[in-house]
């Protein structure tokens, strides 16, 4: 048996923030896709017809619905990714520049002050 979608229902301050989304021209297109989703949810059309609509996936259908329902507007956002990770840490970072920010003490400077073109 088939469970039923469950209602979405926005409200019309809802719908217009949706479709601010979808028209302005600088909307990360992700996020244009989740407020076409949840939009087209609200008309109650299937997954499948929202799938076929947006050329999209059932788990990214599913996923979007469900964060609107849960969160409403807010659940259309991002979740921060992690990426990768720094090769060093900040006491390390801190550490370099202050040492390219002080003058050697010793080093390949020739007698003019100039850092020799060959550094072997």
């Amino acid at each position: 048996m088939v469970k039923p979608l469950p209602r979405v229902n926005l409200t019309q301050e809802e719908k217009r923030a949706l479709n601010r989304i979808i028209n302005k021209r600088t909307s990360p297109q992700g996020l244009v896709t989740r407020a076409r989703i949840v939009l087209l949810a609200d008309q109650m059309k299937s997954t499948d017809e929202i799938m076929s609509i947006l050329s999209v996936s059932r788990t990214t259908v599913v996923k979007w619905r469900r964060n609107f329902l849960e969160n409403r507007l807010g659940g259309l956002k991002d979740e921060p990714r992690t990426g990768r990770k720094p090769v060093y840490n900040q006491e390390v970072v801190a550490e370099i520049i202050t040492k390219t920010l002080e003058s050697p003490e010793h080093g390949p400077i020739d007698q003019q002050g100039k850092w020799p073109n060959n550094l072997e």
